[in-house]
């Protein structure tokens, strides 16, 4: 029997997809090329000691920072975004679709995802890493072979992430999930041994590195931890952050995605199911990143 098997798995925790908006301190990722801080993930928490290990401050004093970023993903959501207007008068729409977009005449819009998780040190403290536009979308959910997904990145961490989790499951006969689960480890994005430069958007000359997932464990070098598996308590702790707090958050931007634009709930009788959003981004979600 596996030593798994006595963890309280929670399958009802997965279902459907949405998205939320508790504000939480943020992550956030800079890849562009010849920064500084090229290929950094940022932590805009700075109150007493770093949250996870590799972490090192900034100059500025405003946030940790580490090209290894090692914590548990504990939920997720996605949706899109246009801007609408023009000067004083532009405002942001979120759609859960790119199709509704093309409806409006809207010329301006970006995907976006925000990944919701915890340090193992901090097991009860979420963060929340943000992802706007579709480079930093596709680091976290990206499939080359899918005539939508970029060829020039690897699969995304999403997809590593779920091959892992049916891999583990089925080695040792447990139903965990990707999510509240698993220490992962993000770092900079490499193919054949050279960093894996990207040019950002279709008119962009920036480059970007991208990230990617990397699970290795620590027969193959002290870094890593022994066991990728959260101890059972910290286990239950992310089980109830789900329930509690984070079935909400996700659940957030869903909702506003199949809102009309009088922030009416989408009905039969049809509609944009457009949401005008009264905070500007990305302050409504309270990430500077």
């Amino acid at each position: 029997m596996s030593k798994y098997q006595d963890y309280g798995v929670d399958q009802s925790l997965d279902d459907g997809y949405g998205e939320g908006g508790a504000r939480f301190p943020g992550i956030g990722y800079d890849g562009k090329k010849d920064q500084k801080y090229e290929g950094y993930f940022f932590v805009s928490d700075v109150d007493g000691s770093a949250p996870g290990p590799f972490m090192e401050l900034h100059p500025d004093g405003q946030n940790w920072l580490t090209q290894r970023l090692r914590w548990v993903p504990a939920e997720w959501r996605r949706s899109n975004v246009a801007t609408t207007g023009h000067g004083a008068r532009a405002s942001e729409v979120r759609y859960s679709q790119f199709g509704k977009i093309k409806d409006t005449g809207d010329k301006f819009a970006y995907s976006h995802i925000q990944v919701a998780g915890v340090f193992v040190d901090r097991p009860d403290e979420i963060y929340v890493l943000g992802l706007p536009k579709v480079t930093k979308v596709s680091c976290w959910s990206n499939d080359p072979d899918n005539q939508y997904g970029q060829q020039n990145m690897t699969l995304g961490v999403w997809q590593l992430l779920r091959r892992y989790t049916e891999e583990f499951n089925d080695q040792h006969g447990t139903k965990f999930s990707p999510l509240g689960t698993f220490i992962v480890d993000l770092v900079q994005q490499y193919m054949k041994g050279k960093p894996n430069y990207v040019t950002m958007g279709r008119s962009s000359q920036t480059q970007m590195l991208p990230f990617t997932l990397d699970m290795s464990l620590k027969d193959k070098d002290e870094r890593f931890p022994a066991d990728r598996v959260v101890d059972r308590d910290v286990f239950d702790t992310i089980k109830n952050l789900r329930r509690s707090v984070l079935a909400e958050w996700r659940a957030e931007w869903h909702d506003k995605a199949n809102q009309d634009q009088y922030g009416r709930i989408k009905s039969e009788m049809g509609g944009s199911g457009q949401d005008q959003v009264d905070d500007r981004y990305p302050e409504e979600d309270d990430i500077p990143f």
